[in-house]
């Protein structure tokens, strides 16, 4: 029977990237459009465990700014069951 795996990310964080289609040197590089994730440890973690084909429940505060935004996107593109402090 597998278990799921809790993670606790008590500071949530907004990963933002970008990315170009190569790198050269000597020239500027014109990067695609920023892309924003859900991030923090316990985020990360729980998205990674998923990856691999875990069950993984990230658990973060929903008050701060980037809680919103954590919880938004879980549910636009999941990468883990999340659950705020607050149960909801």
């Amino acid at each position: 029977m597998v278990k799921a795996i809790a993670t606790l990310t008590m500071n949530p964080a907004i990963d933002m990237s970008a990315s170009v289609a190569h790198v050269a040197p000597e020239i500027k590089l014109r990067c695609n459009p920023p892309r924003r994730d859900p991030g923090g440890g316990g985020i990360n973690v729980a998205r990674a465990i998923r990856r691999l084909g875990g069950d993984a429940v990230a658990i973060y505060p929903p008050a701060a700014s980037p809680g919103s935004f954590c919880k938004t996107c879980s549910t636009a593109r999941p990468c883990a069951t999340s659950r705020s402090l607050s149960g909801r």
